[in-house]
């Protein structure tokens, strides 16, 4: 799958797109194919290292997503 993935702390406009391994779905998951993201302030700020919580590296940043479940 192809995925923002942040691998250091830096701004947001830094980051790349890359392929990297699709997620094992856990139990009452689904996958969707991610057609529009958007990227909060807050979003910017956890990239940047500069949020309140600092999620492990390497992440995928967001949690904003629109498209369709295909499994």
């Amino acid at each position: 799958m192809r995925a923002v993935l942040c691998e250091s702390w830096r701004e947001f406009a830094a980051l790349e797109l890359k392929d990297i391994p699709p997620p094992e779905l856990r139990p009452g998951s689904v996958r969707i194919r991610v057609e529009a993201a958007g990227v909060s302030f807050a979003t910017q700020l956890v990239v940047a290292g500069k949020y309140q919580r600092r999620p492990p590296l390497p992440f995928v940043p967001g949690t904003e997503v629109a498209g369709t479940v295909i499994e």
